[in-house]
């Protein structure tokens, strides 16, 4: 899984010109800081998870969701 989410980043890095500052795996969930100076973190968070699920998905032999409901952002200045 940390490798999959690792490759996730990269890949949004790559084509959303996204900054990750902090990413942190939990048993359930995640954190992510980040700044998102060309793309609207909505659609970064929707790439983000969707491709994500995917490929865990893929990789696993399993359908449906991963993550069980929507982000919960919070701007830092």
């Amino acid at each position: 899984v940390w490798g999959i989410l690792c490759e996730e980043i990269l890949s949004a890095q790559i084509a959303l010109g996204i900054e990750v500052q902090s990413f942190v795996l939990m048993p359930n969930h995640f954190h992510m800081l980040l700044t998102t100076p060309e793309t609207d973190l909505g659609e970064v968070m929707k790439s983000f998870m969707r491709n994500t699920t995917k490929t865990l998905n893929l990789e696993s032999g399993r359908s449906g969701r991963i993550f069980g409901g929507p982000y919960y952002p919070s701007i830092i200045e």
